[in-house]
C-alpha cells in the first residue's frame, strides 16, 4: 500500500481579514487540499491578527507578532511550516522572503518579488545557495490554454516568433470609475498601490505590466533582452505611472510591443497576448481564459478550448472539470500553487521530514510554476522601463541595469 506525504503546513504574512490577494492565496491553496495554514502574522494591528487566525483556526500560540519571531520560532519547531505565503506590500517582499529563507523556509510571494534589481539578485542566489523552492505569483501561466499555447509555439506550429504584442488596460485609477470589481469610491486600501515608496519605482509597469512580461516570456519562450518604454502619470494627483507603452526586443529576433495602463476608461482587468509566428498566430484575452484563437498561415481561424482531447498532455494535467465549465483566477493560482506544492514535498521528502511516496500527479505538474529566476527578470524589466523613460524612450539592456 502507499503512503502518502503528511499535509504541507505554510504561514502567512499578511492577508488580514478583509485583504484581497491574501484570501486569494488561501482560497488557492485549499482548492487541492495539500497545504493547510498553520501559523501567521496576518496584519500589524494586534486586533486584527488575532481575529484573523481565529477565522482560520489557527492556534493562538502560532499567530505572532511580526515575521521575525515567526520565522525564527517556525524554524525550530518539529512540525514548523513547510513554506511560508508573503503577500504584503511591494517594498516589504525583499527583507520578509530574506529572513524566512535565512531560517531555511521555502517561500511562495506575492509579485513582485522585491522593488530594486539588488535585492530581487540576492533573493534569486540566496533560495538557490540554500537549495529552497521560490514560488513567485503570476497565475496567467496556470492556466491549461495558456500551457497548451506555449506548447504550440515550442513544437512549432506557428513557426519561428515574429510580433508579439501584449496589453494590459484597467480603469480603476480614472477620475469617473465607479464601484465595480476591485474598483471602489474609496481607494484608501489601494494607496499603497500609487505611492512610489511602498509600490516601487513604477505604477502600472510595476503592477500589471510586469503580469504581461511573465506572460509573454512564458508562452513564447523568448526573453525581454532591451526596451524603449514612454511611462506617464496622467492626473494631477499622480505621483507614479499609470499608463506606459513599451516596445522590446526579445531573445530570438522577435519584437514585441506592451501596453499597461491603470487609467484606461471601460476597462477592468483585461490582459491579452497575441504572438505571430511565420506560419500561424495566436491569441488568449485574460477575460475568458479558457480560449484560445488559432490561426494557421492560409488557413481558417478556429477557437480551441481546454478540456478538450487535443490539447497538450502536459496542459490537460492541469485541467480541472470538463469543457464548458469555466475556470478562472482561483484555478490559476491554485494550479501554479500544485505545481510549488509537489516540488516542496518532493524537497521535504527527499530530506526524511515528509516521508512516503509523492502523489500520483506530481512529475505531470512539478516544476512548472514562476520560479524567482523568472522572477528576478521580471524587476529588471521593470527598471529598465523607468530608465528608458527617464532618457526620453532611449533602448535600455535589462542586463545593463
Amino acid at each position: 500500500m502507499n503512503t502518502y506525504p503528511r499535509r504541507l503546513a505554510y504561514g502567512m504574512i499578511g492577508g488580514g481579514i478583509g485583504a484581497f490577494i491574501g484570501d486569494v492565496h488561501r482560497r488557492a491553496i485549499a482548492l487541492d487540499g495539500l497545504a493547510e495554514i498553520v501559523a501567521g502574522c496576518f496584519s500589524r494591528d494586534a486586533q486584527k491578527n488575532a481575529t484573523t487566525g481565529l477565522a482560520w483556526r489557527v492556534p493562538d500560540d502560532r499567530v505572532y507578532p511580526d515575521f521575525e519571531s515567526m520565522a525564527a520560532a517556525e524554524a525550530q519547531r518539529d512540525d514548523g511550516i513547510d513554506f511560508a505565503v508573503v503577500v504584503t506590500p511591494n517594498e516589504t517582499h525583499h527583507r520578509i522572503v530574506k529572513t524566512f529563507l535565512e531560517h531555511g523556509i521555502h517561500v511562495a510571494c506575492d509579485k513582485p518579488l522585491a522593488t530594486t534589481v539588488a535585492q530581487a539578485d540576492e533573493l534569486a542566489f540566496l533560495a538557490a545557495d540554500r537549495n529552497l523552492k521560490m514560488l513567485v505569483t503570476y497565475p496567467n501561466v496556470g492556466f491549461p490554454i495558456v500551457k497548451h499555447a506555449r506548447q504550440m509555439i515550442a513544437s512549432g506550429e506557428i513557426g519561428a516568433v515574429r510580433m508579439v504584442m501584449a496589453e494590459y488596460p484597467q480603469g480603476w485609477q480614472a477620475p469617473t470609475a465607479v464601484e465595480s470589481n476591485a474598483v471602489v469610491t474609496d481607494r484608501s486600501h489601494l494607496r499603497w498601490r500609487m505611492n512610489p515608496e511602498s509600490q516601487g519605482p513604477s505604477g502600472s509597469v510595476g503592477d500589471i505590466g510586469t503580469h504581461a512580461e511573465n506572460l509573454v516570456s512564458y508562452v513564447t519562450g523568448c526573453r525581454v533582452e532591451s526596451v524603449s518604454a514612454v511611462l506617464r502619470a496622467f492626473g494631477p494627483n499622480a505621483l507614479i505611472d499609470n499608463n506606459a507603452s513599451v516596445n522590446a526586443h526579445l531573445s530570438g529576433g522577435a519584437v514585441c510591443h506592451f501596453w499597461t495602463s491603470q487609467i484606461a476608461v471601460g476597462y477592468r482587468n483585461a490582459l491579452r497576448i497575441r504572438v505571430i509566428g511565420e506560419k500561424g498566430s495566436i491569441e488568449w484575452f485574460g477575460e475568458t481564459p479558457d480560449l484560445l484563437t488559432f490561426t494557421p498561415l492560409g488557413g481558417a481561424t478556429m477557437t480551441l478550448s481546454k478540456g478538450t482531447p487535443d490539447l497538450h498532455p502536459h496542459a490537460q494535467a492541469f485541467g480541472r472539470i470538463p469543457p464548458g465549465h469555466p475556470e478562472g483566477t482561483y484555478e490559476g493560482f491554485a494550479n501554479i500553487y500544485h505545481a510549488f506544492a509537489a516540488d516542496v514535498e518532493n524537497t521535504v521528502g527527499a530530506s526524511g521530514i515528509g516521508g512516503g511516496d509523492a502523489r500520483p500527479d506530481a512529475d505531470a505538474v512539478r516544476d512548472d510554476y514562476p520560479h524567482v529566476e523568472e522572477a528576478a527578470r521580471s524587476v529588471r524589466f521593470i527598471h529598465a522601463c523607468v530608465e528608458s523613460s527617464k532618457r526620453d524612450a532611449a533602448w535600455v539592456r535589462l542586463d545593463e541595469v
